[in-house]
């Protein structure tokens, strides 16, 4: 049987801090849109109502997720959901820098 000790050393903090960190980047991606929205209507020169489902469209999407989520983990279990859903999100960052278009962006940073 583990002791207190056992459980408040070593792996236990990092995925503390792992944890903390995705959830830095994923609200501050969520609600940061003012600061993003402004770049987007200056580089797709789009109207200000089409832009601003760039920044709803991911917050809009996380939280459309969650009974999704929950199927998944109870027929998988939490790491494979967690490992296939951070690397679907860091493909959808990633294919976000190379958005020509806004609706490309749709796309990427939301769906």
């Amino acid at each position: 049987m583990r002791t207190s000790e056992d459980v408040d050393r070593g792996w236990a903090w990092v995925v503390a801090a792992c944890s903390f960190l995705i959830h830095v980047m994923t609200y501050g991606l969520a609600w940061s849109t003012g600061v993003y929205n402004v770049i987007f209507l200056e580089a797709f020169g789009q109207p200000k109502s089409v832009t601003a489902w760039a920044g709803s469209l991911p917050t809009a999407m996380m939280y459309a997720a969650g009974p999704v989520a929950s199927v998944l983990t109870n027929k998988f279990g939490f790491r494979p959901v967690i490992m296939v859903g951070g690397v679907l999100a860091s493909a959808g960052l990633c294919l976000s820098y190379f958005a020509t278009s806004l609706y490309y962006l749709f796309f990427t940073l939301g769906v």
